[in-house]
């Protein structure tokens, strides 16, 4: 929850430069465990 919270201030630091940001979610399997877990990456293009 925390990488999310950097993520909103970076968006809303930097939201007249941005020209996009595109989400990727990638799923992993933990080891110990059979629930599903999804990391985002975010790539953000400045103008």
């Amino acid at each position: 929850m925390e990488n999310a919270k950097t993520l909103h201030a970076i968006i809303e630091t930097n939201k007249n430069k941005l020209k996009s940001i595109k989400f990727t979610f990638i799923e992993s399997y933990p080891e110990n465990g059979s629930l599903r877990t999804y990391d985002v990456m975010a790539v953000f293009t400045f103008n």
